[in-house]
């Protein structure tokens, strides 16, 4: 599988959101002799296996395939383009925040349908996940039908109700049903001054020689809150 292309877009502001961040690769010219020993040399097991399944949790997901990293919340003033304060409660300067990101959707995978629309669609949201608050993060899974060998997945959203979106690419992570589908995974992490009402909305999309298929939630769109 292709390695996926970063596809950051730029804010007003000029700042990047952060996506999915597959683990860093050590430098290939660092030339220090290490010392290496095995698993099974000390009677362990040489290999740690995660099974993730559709009812899996969210803690699940971020310690199979994501680092945890704890960060404090500072307040944020948000003004919009005429430099007004945008009213909302945003997170607070002690310790960690109290928000956190509610799924305003039923988790697809659990659809009696889902096996149907895999079949129609091309693509499928399988399951979303949230965060710890001091990231307000979401993780998603996507199934896309193995068709052609190159795939380009990734999740387009908004937090401002479409008048701009970005869209974030999604890592490979494996095959399922005798390489009939494979799954993606993506990360989106919100922006610090996102606040309390705030809703993110996104689509999945599969793309393939130009081709597009979308899973928008059969027209609805996917929405994430943010909850305090």
């Amino acid at each position: 599988m292709a390695e996926p292309i970063s596809c950051l877009k730029r804010k007003i502001s000029g700042e990047e959101t952060g996506i999915f961040d597959p683990q860093s690769v050590r430098n290939a010219n660092n030339t220090n002799d290490k010392s290496v020993t095995f698993a099974d040399v000390l009677g362990e097991q040489l290999v740690s296996v995660k099974h993730i399944t559709p009812t899996s949790s969210y803690e699940d997901v971020k310690k199979a395939f994501i680092r945890r990293k704890i960060n404090s919340r500072k307040i944020y003033e948000v003004k919009d383009e005429n430099n007004n304060i945008i009213p909302g409660r945003y997170p607070g300067a002690n310790g960690l925040s109290k928000t956190y990101l509610k799924c305003c959707f039923p988790q697809p995978a659990s659809s009696p349908d889902f096996l149907e629309r895999m079949r129609t669609q091309m693509v499928c949201l399988e399951n979303a996940y949230m965060g710890d608050s001091s990231n307000l993060e979401l993780i998603g899974l996507i199934r896309v039908r193995n068709i052609s060998y190159e795939k380009e997945v990734f999740a387009r959203y908004s937090i401002d109700h479409w008048i701009h979106f970005q869209d974030c690419m999604a890592a490979h992570l494996l095959q399922t049903n005798e390489g009939k589908f494979d799954k993606f995974i993506f990360k989106l992490v919100l922006p610090k001054c996102f606040y309390v009402g705030g809703t993110v909305e996104f689509a999945v999309c599969f793309k393939k020689n130009g081709q597009e298929y979308w899973d928008n939630n059969r027209g609805n769109n996917f929405t994430v809150k943010c909850c305090e």
